[in-house]
């Protein structure tokens, strides 16, 4: 009995370790967000054109805040595959990620949603093609 427990308590922490990492990914599933057919020009160009750049007015060609431009799909694959800024650099600045140096992005203003987080994320899983 004592040995099912400690092998239950080990699971439980493994796994909630496990589960962190994935966290950071892809957040807590939201039952109205479909992450199936993400595409570049359909889903992922919005979300950073309203958030990151044009509406928001700072990781634009014209000012790149950073370094960064998000505004065409050339410079979103440049910063996603950046050695200096990369996929998991932007998405710790975007999940607020705690126990890292991340920049909260968007800048002043509210987190991105989980829903719209976990998009982005599938579309990089997928190879961020231009679609």
């Amino acid at each position: 009995m004592k040995r099912v427990l400690i092998a239950l308590t080990a699971c439980t922490i493994i796994g909630s370790c496990v589960s962190k990492k994935a966290d950071k990914d892809f957040p807590a599933p939201v039952a109205t967000c479909d992450t199936t057919n993400v595409t570049y020009s359909g889903v992922v160009k919005k979300i950073l054109v309203d958030n990151c750049a044009t509406a928001a007015g700072c990781h634009t060609t014209a000012d790149n805040n950073g370094g960064v431009a998000l505004d065409t799909y050339e410079k979103v694959a440049a910063a996603f595959s950046s050695s200096r800024v990369g996929y998991a650099k932007i998405m710790d600045d975007i999940n607020q990620a705690t126990g890292t140096t991340y920049n909260a992005m968007p800048k002043n203003a509210a987190k991105l949603s989980d829903c719209n987080i976990s998009k982005i994320a599938a579309w990089y899983h997928k190879g961020f093609p231009n679609d």
